[in-house]
């Protein structure tokens, strides 16, 4: 597994407050520790059911092209995972552009 992110002051894209605001804050603070994901491996993928939300994280250099796109979710219990883009589009998400 590799970390999320390479830096401690990692934040958001628009420098603005927005309603998703206290999700973001969330996953900040579970990214923050442990330094790496939790992947999913094909037997323990979590229910769809259970998803509240995801996130999407980008990594892009100097606006240049995208280095790589991951995506986590979270259940009830407050634990984040991480997940594939087909697990995403099975499970019928829709991306929101906050």
């Amino acid at each position: 597994m590799s970390p999320i992110f390479c830096c401690s002051n990692t934040q958001g894209y628009k420098n603005r407050i927005l309603s998703y605001e206290s999700k973001f804050q969330t996953f900040m603070a579970w990214a923050n520790y442990p330094k790496e994901s939790n992947a999913v491996s094909p037997d323990t993928v979590p229910s769809s059911a259970d998803i509240t939300f995801a996130i999407q994280v980008v990594k892009q250099t100097n606006y240049g092209p995208l280095d790589s796109k991951r995506y986590f979710v979270t259940g009830s219990d407050g634990v984040f995972v991480e997940v594939t883009e087909q697990w995403l589009i099975d499970a019928n998400f829709e991306k929101l552009n906050t």
